[in-house]
């Protein structure tokens, strides 16, 4: 059985601290994760609207002639 260790508010006050640093770091690299996503989703979006357009004038250009 390990023995208790005494405690106090000012070591409770610093892991806590640190353990709101250590979060905010991994909210900060989430924040830049999903910026990279959006980016890559919009590009992504802009591809498939082109590539519909490029389907829609070749069916345009089929029925017309």
């Amino acid at each position: 059985m390990e023995p208790e260790r005494p405690w106090s508010l000012e070591a409770v006050v610093a892991e806590t601290r640190a353990d709101v640093r250590g979060l905010r770091s991994d909210v900060d690299e989430l924040k830049a994760d999903v910026r990279r996503l959006d980016d890559r989703l919009f590009q992504l979006l802009l591809l498939q609207v082109g590539t519909l357009l490029a389907a829609l004038s070749s069916v345009v250009a089929a029925v017309v002639s």
